[in-house]
């Protein structure tokens, strides 16, 4: 036991000395700072090989437009399907000439957003959120894509149903049909988003908000008084409704999209 305490003792000694031995060798050179102008010359010199910083905004919307040409090979087959079968009744009982094609825009138009929103949450409802918040990818980013993808389909149904109609009833006002899309769009798309923050459940959400619009569809289809009623409303009261379900929608998306977490903290 002595002699192995003997031999770290001389272990540390022989350390201390060599640590010694190299402070002193060490202490016989200096360092010399080069002058500005010769580190002028070599800033001049890295500046051409140091990457140029890309645009924040450029760079963020060239990764939206890759999320969302992504999504659309993860979004469902049925959402697609249903939209399309969606829009392609209402053409058909159009035609047929037994329906106001005014209140069968009407009745269709939030179609796409409440199948939209059960689509937007699908993550949270199968518990793969937490999945997606690993990948490069942010939460927010995620969302916005799906947004983005949904708000452009209806886009381009209503331009495909606006120019259809007139095809097979001349007669027909494009900016009339333009208005009864728009205003049930912006209302309902409002009224579900709002629903979802409430129940935080994308799936409940579009319950609810398609219970709610196909009983005032009904009630519209099966009261005269209130088909007459909406013919007499005025332009202006069509725009003033759509200004403000439009503000209210971009409220309720900013709070999702800004919180993200308190969405998926109830799944």
């Amino acid at each position: 036991m002595r002699k192995k305490i003997s031999r770290m003792e001389n272990t540390e000694m022989e350390d201390k000395a060599i640590n010694l031995e190299i402070k002193r060798l060490l202490e016989n050179y200096s360092i010399e700072y080069p002058g500005e102008k010769g580190i002028v010359q070599t800033i001049d010199t890295l500046r051409p090989l140091v990457p140029q910083k890309k645009q924040a905004a450029h760079y963020h919307f060239q990764l939206l437009c890759r999320k969302i040409i992504q999504e659309l090979v993860y979004v469902h087959p049925l959402f697609w399907i249903v939209n399309a079968g969606v829009f392609i009744f209402g053409c058909l009982l159009i035609s047929s000439g037994g329906a106001n094609p005014y209140l069968i825009t009407m009745g269709i138009a939030p179609a796409p957003c409440i199948l939209g929103v059960a689509e937007l949450f699908k993550s949270w409802q199968n518990q793969m959120h937490e999945l997606e918040m690993t990948t490069k990818y942010s939460l927010q980013e995620m969302l916005l894509a799906k947004m983005v993808l949904i708000g452009v389909f209806n886009l381009f149904l209503n331009l495909l149903f606006t120019a259809t109609l007139p095809m097979l009833i001349p007669s027909l006002f494009i900016w009339k049909l333009m208005l009864y899309w728009l205003t049930p769009f912006t209302v309902v798309a409002a009224f579900t988003f709002y629903i979802a923050n409430r129940l935080r459940n994308g799936y409940a959400a579009a319950a609810v908000a398609l219970a709610v619009w196909l009983s005032v569809v009904l009630s519209v289809a099966g009261s005269p008084v209130i088909r007459e009623w909406l013919e007499r409303v005025q332009v202006l009261y069509f725009v003033l409704l759509i200004l403000i379900s439009s503000v209210f929608l971009l409220r309720q998306v900013f709070l999702l999209v800004k919180h993200p977490l308190q969405f998926a903290g109830k799944h």
